[in-house]
């Protein structure tokens, strides 16, 4: 009896004591999470429910506080509760009551772990439209449409004005009338007519010829009869002594000039000719000296072409057997002659080409003694 007063007088002096202490206990979140090191308490369980029964008393929970806080320990922490002590495991009880009794606002403030994610939310509504772009550039042209109809033809226009007057027919008369004429009048002359050319005085009509030193300038004749330009027939003599011939069975093109006997050339601008006033390309020779007798012929194709500005007038003339040279008869050669009808105008350009594509025969004596005659005519006869 003597315990149980002894007991119940410290309970009440303490209550008086520690009352502001269990109202700020009264007042910590319900859901407050320890660490891992701390006590682990399910999570429904009020913070100052000590002994986990689910309700917070004052004679039982607030004295094992108290009791705790000075130091009771086992039976004497759990024994003579006033109320029903659920859990009432002295360790496990002054455990708690140590890690109330050490927390700050500071812990309290403390963020506890993640929880799981929710479920998504539904989705918001779209946002308002943006402001439109600027816009792009503008796009290539489209493709010409179709031409339409023809319009209507318009009214005729006025007549223009009147030319000058002629100067009258440009018949001079008998040749021998006179002993200047201008160009583009027409005399007779031996019962001919003939035509000015130039401005000449005394040169007699049809007495003119062209001379073959002048391929390379301009016609200087002063009459032209009904019967055309007085044909002069003309030839140009070249040659080389270049080895034309490079290996077997490989195709390969020279250039050489058609007037003259130098070193072909890879390049046919190097050798070309101008000629001056037209032609006309007639014939084409081609002569290689041969050193004896025996000669086996080459197999494959050893032609020659005239090139006028660049292009070959297609009409080859093509090296085959041995024969007798028509220069010398006493002479072996390799011999050509091509047929030409070429028509070339002035300031045209003209060369002479030689293609090798074929192999040499090991009996081969044809030497690098190649000449070749180009034939030409000045003038063009009416026919």
């Amino acid at each position: 009896m003597v315990k149980f007063l002894r007991n119940a007088s410290l309970t009440l002096t303490f209550q008086n004591r520690s009352t502001i202490f269990i109202l700020w206990l009264i007042l910590l979140p319900a859901t407050f999470s320890y660490s891992q090191e701390e006590t682990q308490r399910t999570e429904n369980i009020v913070i100052l429910d000590i002994d986990g029964s689910g309700d917070v008393n004052a004679l039982t929970d607030g004295l094992l506080i108290l009791r705790s806080l000075f130091g009771f320990s086992d039976e004497a922490l759990t024994n003579n509760l006033a109320g029903d002590c659920e859990n009432c495991d002295a360790t496990a009880v002054n455990n708690y009551v140590t890690q109330l009794s050490t927390l700050t606002f500071s812990d309290l403030a403390k963020t506890g772990p993640q929880g799981e994610i929710g479920p998504a939310g539904a989705a918001g509504a779209d946002g308002a439209d943006g402001a439109d772009g600027q816009d792009g550039a503008d796009g290539a042209d489209g493709a010409d449409g179709a031409d339409g109809a023809d319009g209507t033809d318009g009214a005729d226009g006025a007549d223009g004005a009147d030319g000058a007057d002629g100067i009258g027919s440009s018949y001079a008369g008998d040749w021998s009338n006179s002993t200047a004429y201008t160009k583009g009048l027409m005399v007779l002359h031996q019962h001919t007519p003939y035509w000015a050319l130039a401005n000449n005085t005394a040169t007699e009509p049809g007495s003119e010829s062209l001379s073959c030193t002048d391929w390379n300038i301009s016609s200087s004749l002063s009459w032209i009869g009904i019967a055309g330009v007085p044909l002069t027939l003309c030839a140009w003599a070249g040659g080389t002594t270049t080895d034309v011939r490079p290996n077997d069975t490989q195709a390969h093109t020279f250039y050489g000039q058609p007037n003259s006997t130098a070193d072909m050339s890879e390049t046919q601008n190097a050798v070309t000719i101008a000629v001056g006033q037209t032609i006309t390309l007639t014939n084409l020779k081609v002569y290689v000296s041969v050193s004896s007798n025996g000669h086996q012929t080459h197999t494959g194709t050893w032609a020659f072409n005239v090139v006028v500005d660049g292009v070959s007038t297609g009409s080859s003339c093509t090296l085959a057997g041995v024969v007798t040279d028509p220069r010398d008869s006493s002479e072996k050669a390799l011999y050509c002659s091509a047929d030409l009808d070429v028509f070339v105008a002035a300031s045209s350009t003209i060369s002479i080409s030689s293609l090798w594509n074929a192999s040499q025969h090991n009996n081969d004596r044809a030497e690098n003694d190649i000449d070749w005659t180009l034939s030409y005519s000045l003038g063009a006869p009416l026919n």
